[in-house]
């Protein structure tokens, strides 16, 4: 079985009933699955604000809170003493990649400063995402290795 993306312009457009019906008889036959043998993300489930609960590194979480936002403009949040912006890509099959991070110049120093540029080295490294619900967790990986994890605010 081969995987076949459809994007824009190029959706097939079918009668409703006759979709609904092939739908119904894969499932019937045991033939229904998706690329990979997993079901794909839901998108929808990342949009939103996103608070920092863990990380990959070996130090303590900040006392400032970390934060993520998801929309249409792309990743921005709080990376603890200041804001940060990116474009996104994001799909169904779990890709997850910021651009170029830009960040406001408020000095940050001591713990704050490392958590802050722990923080977005791990967020430039996130090529997955996974969130099984719209309340989270949300995952987000590199190579199967868990590097953030959020709660929704």
């Amino acid at each position: 079985m081969s995987c076949i993306t459809l994007e824009g312009d190029h959706q097939m457009h079918k009668p409703k009933w006759a979709i609904g019906f092939a739908v119904l008889a894969l499932a019937m036959t045991g033939l229904l699955t998706s690329c990979g043998g997993t079901l794909p993300l839901d998108v929808a489930n990342l949009w939103g604000t996103w608070r920092l609960t863990g990380w990959s590194d070996s130090q303590g979480l900040p006392s400032k809170q970390i934060t993520l936002v998801v929309d249409d403009t792309g990743a921005h949040g709080n990376s603890t003493c200041n804001a940060y912006q990116s474009t996104l890509t994001v799909d169904s099959t779990g890709t997850f990649r910021v651009g170029t991070l830009g960040t406001t110049y408020v000095l940050c120093q001591g713990a704050t400063a490392e958590a802050e540029t722990t923080y977005l080295h791990l967020l430039a490294a996130v090529t997955k995402w996974n969130t099984s619900t719209k309340d989270g967790p949300l995952v987000l990986s590199s190579n199967r290795n868990e590097l953030l994890r959020f709660l929704r605010l």
